[in-house]
């Protein structure tokens, strides 16, 4: 639970224009491998397979979805060259 929560505290503040109300409603948004994660964790909350449910996964993930975040937004922020040279 308290992962849940850290999650939805997260996405809210990382999509403040998107409603986000639970796990589901994040992985409108996320990475296909943190979306599968949270998947996993959800069905751990809800399902009978609580107790077998790791975070390290989850943390791989969220990590991997973070740094390829940082990277498109680098990309993003470079200039487009100029058509013509001087």
């Amino acid at each position: 639970n308290q992962t849940k929560d850290a999650l939805l505290k997260w996405a809210k503040s990382n999509w403040p224009d998107q409603a986000i109300y639970n796990l589901v409603d994040i992985n409108k948004n996320a990475a296909d491998e943190l979306a599968t994660e949270i998947n996993a964790l959800n069905a751990a909350l809800y399902g009978s397979d609580a107790a077998q449910w790791q975070g390290e996964t989850l943390n791989r993930a969220f990590k991997n979805a973070h740094q390829q975040k940082s990277k498109k937004s680098q990309n993003e922020s470079r200039p487009l060259e100029p058509l013509y040279k001087a």
